[in-house]
């Protein structure tokens, strides 16, 4: 279980699920996509307020979408780890 980052997007794996996402925003906007590629499911939010509106929009849709929750893990300045997935 681990975050690797290629293109602008994070990548992991939880309980076998592969997952693709990228998060932003800036005063007043939040953006927020997660890409469950095995399963064929891709989730845009993008809001008007701050963050951390638009992920945790996401994250209910995604739970709902993905048959319960998918956990999510950003961890700044980790490293990939080695091989991928």
């Amino acid at each position: 279980w681990g975050i690797e980052y290629g293109v602008g997007c994070g990548t992991g794996f939880d309980s076998g699920v592969r997952t693709v996402g990228h998060t932003g925003g800036a005063p007043g906007v939040g953006i927020d996509f997660m890409s469950l590629p095995d399963k064929g499911i891709d989730i845009v939010v993008l809001t008007n307020i701050d963050m951390p509106a638009a992920s945790d929009v996401l994250n209910l849709a995604l739970s709902l979408v993905a048959g319960g929750p998918v956990r999510r893990m950003i961890v700044p300045g980790v490293p990939p780890s080695p091989g991928g997935h």
